[in-house]
């Protein structure tokens, strides 16, 4: 997990260790490789956030068999771009590396859409924003724009692209 806005609840994930260099990862990576696995808040404390960033995505690249979840992914892009050298690779070649990833943004419009176009699945939280929910009508479909307002706390929508199936869960069960 790249902890991006240092986010204090992420230290609360159990059996993950938080680490702020990629020394840190590298050293890790190296100690659970073959038998893993290896669970890790990374949250950049000193430098630069892109810095950072791209870094691991270079460590990440090399090691594969990974799942990288980045919490306020479009730090790192905007709707034209995807990211560094790295991020780019990750988000295209990721695959073959056998790499998930999990992004997580309160700014929808802000993701690139080649990340976007990738996507297996969405879960959209409750909001009201215009543009946001324009986009999720675009991206979704009206029935799904339609209901993202009317989601009370701690609900979600789960849509799957396979298929365009949506359903409404609240909390994080299955």
């Amino acid at each position: 997990m790249f902890n991006t806005a240092n986010v204090q609840s992420f230290d609360r994930l159990k059996g993950f260790t938080r680490i702020s260099t990629p020394a840190e990862l590298k050293q890790m990576m190296r100690a659970a490789y073959p038998d893993g696995p290896l669970r890790v808040v990374y949250t950049p404390i000193e430098g630069d956030k892109l810095e950072h960033f791209e870094l691991v995505c270079r460590i990440l690249k090399v090691c594969g068999h990974c799942v990288f979840a980045v919490d306020e992914i479009d730090t790192f892009m905007s709707a034209n771009y995807v990211g560094g050298p790295a991020f780019y690779e990750l988000t295209n070649y990721g695959r073959h590396l056998k790499i998930a990833m999990i992004g997580s943004t309160r700014n929808t419009v802000a993701v690139s859409r080649q990340y976007t176009s990738m996507l297996t699945e969405i879960c959209i939280f409750a909001m009201t924003e215009p543009r946001y929910l324009k986009y999720f009508e675009e991206t979704c479909g009206s029935a799904v724009s339609d209901e993202v307002p009317l989601l009370g706390k701690h609900e979600y929508l789960r849509w799957m692209a396979d298929g365009g199936t949506c359903e409404r869960r609240k909390g994080w069960s299955k």
